[in-house]
């Protein structure tokens, strides 16, 4: 037999191996490393100490808020507040000024008058509010 044959059948017999282990207790220990060494930043120490006051006031309505007038047979009530229909002109008409289009939902109880239901939907009308539901309860 040639050299040159007997190279060619060690080559082809035996592959060549990569041993995957030291390679992994690299990375292990590169790992802890950098874990046992990373400063953690302190996150709260940079935050601002001067806050605001807190606002006693509601905040206006937005646009995409929900106004809730129930009418009653006895009166009626706007977001759980119970008030008389002066109280609610004044209300809408300032809501109106602020808020182009809100959304409000009139919650008729059966017991009320159809003409509480009336007026409340005249007053939405004048004021120009146009997203209104209403419902019964």
């Amino acid at each position: 037999m040639n050299t040159s044959e007997t190279r060619r059948q060690r080559r082809r017999g035996s592959d060549p191996k990569l041993s995957m282990t030291p390679m992994i207790d690299v990375v292990f220990l590169l790992l802890v490393f950098f874990v046992v060494t990373i400063k953690p930043v302190d996150i709260l120490a940079a935050l601002s100490v001067a806050r605001p006051q807190h606002d006693t006031r509601p905040p206006p309505p937005q646009p995409g808020d929900l106004i809730t007038i129930e009418v009653h047979p006895r009166g009626y009530s706007v977001n759980k507040s119970w008030m008389g229909f002066g109280e609610i002109q004044r209300k809408l008409r300032h809501l109106g000024r602020i808020s182009t289009n809100p959304g409000i939902l009139i919650i008729c109880y059966m017991d009320s008058t159809h003409s509480q239901l009336v007026r409340v939907l005249d007053l939405c009308a004048e004021v120009g509010f146009e997203n209104l539901s209403v419902m019964t309860r």
